[in-house]
């Protein structure tokens, strides 16, 4: 289950996707496994919650882009 959702989740998942996206490889094994003890095996849904966490962060990061980029123009 794991394997799979790490190919649904990077579309043919490879060796440098576990290396450059670790912490999205984490985070889909934190979907599946918690505790040692296996907690979800539904594909969609653990796919859905990986897709879900991705929007969250996608507006922090960029918030963060603009405000790097600020300091630099000097306008903070």
């Amino acid at each position: 289950v794991f394997v799979e959702s790490l190919d649904r989740v990077f579309e043919n998942v490879c060796e440098l996707d576990l290396i450059f996206h670790f912490d999205e490889v984490h985070y889909v094994l934190s979907e599946v496994v918690s505790a040692g003890m296996v907690v979800e095996t539904n594909l969609q849904e653990i796919t859905r919650a990986v897709d879900e966490a991705k929007r969250c962060v996608k507006p922090e990061q960029e918030s963060s882009r603009l405000n790097i980029g600020a300091l630099r123009r000097g306008f903070v």
